[in-house]
């Protein structure tokens, strides 16, 4: 296996830069990690380049394409992955030669859209506008809760489907007519977040969504305090 190790620190005395070279000179038999030799020599991406893209941006997304996985170590600005690690994946995407490696690059999740993603979810319920709520979901998903089984859903407590999981959610409306949450906080994963709020009469509520490239839900897994 070819692993492409990047950092996303341009400092000469990074951490992150240092744990992607121990990672190569540790890699076990059968593991091959390049280490990128740094990503300051890449432009601010412009989609206005794409049809004649700079060279540094050719071959990196040559590296990137090549590798069988990457290996990013990033240090967190601002609640998220560093400036220069998220152009470097602004320029890897677009041109990359399609692999694995792109379309796991596609499904990153980063705070803005996370934050966006919650306010609009909660919103939506808040109005009871279930059709509002289901945009958010591939017409496939998969919802896993417990109150499907005490609503007689489903004893497996998981439901297959929009047209399913709404008839759930409006047995769920009808019993609890006042139904308000109210947005904790938002956690953001590589495919997925995870929404805490409170929810019916301020019981604590952790839900995670697990997204399809497309930024449409296609898992989603609700926890309960108490």
């Amino acid at each position: 296996m070819n692993v492409l190790a990047i950092a996303g620190s341009l400092r000469a005395a990074s951490i992150n830069a240092a744990f992607c070279r121990a990672a190569a000179r540790l890699a076990p038999p059968g593991v091959s990690i390049a280490v990128h030799p740094g990503l300051g020599t890449l432009p601010l991406f412009n989609p206005d380049l794409e049809a004649a893209p700079p060279r540094a941006v050719v071959d990196f997304r040559g590296e990137v394409g090549n590798a069988d996985a990457l290996l990013i170590a990033s240090p967190e600005h601002a609640h998220a992955i560093s400036g220069v690690m998220k152009n470097a994946l602004d320029c890897a995407v677009p041109g990359a030669p399609r692999s694995g490696i792109i379309d796991a690059l596609n499904t990153l999740i980063d705070k803005a859209f996370a934050d966006r993603f919650a306010a609009e979810w909660i919103e939506a319920w808040n109005a009871h506008d279930l059709d509002a709520v289901l945009a958010h979901y591939d017409d496939d998903f998969e919802m896993s809760s417990p109150f499907i089984v005490h609503f007689d859903a489903d004893p497996s407590g998981r439901l297959r489907g929009k047209a399913r999981v709404a008839a759930y959610w409006e047995k769920a409306l009808g019993l609890h007519p006042e139904l308000h949450f109210e947005l904790v906080s938002v956690l953001t994963g590589v495919d997925s977040i995870t929404v805490c709020y409170k929810g019916v009469r301020g019981r604590a509520v952790a839900e995670v969504f697990q997204f399809a490239p497309d930024r449409k839900v296609v898992r989603a897994f609700a926890h309960y305090a108490g």
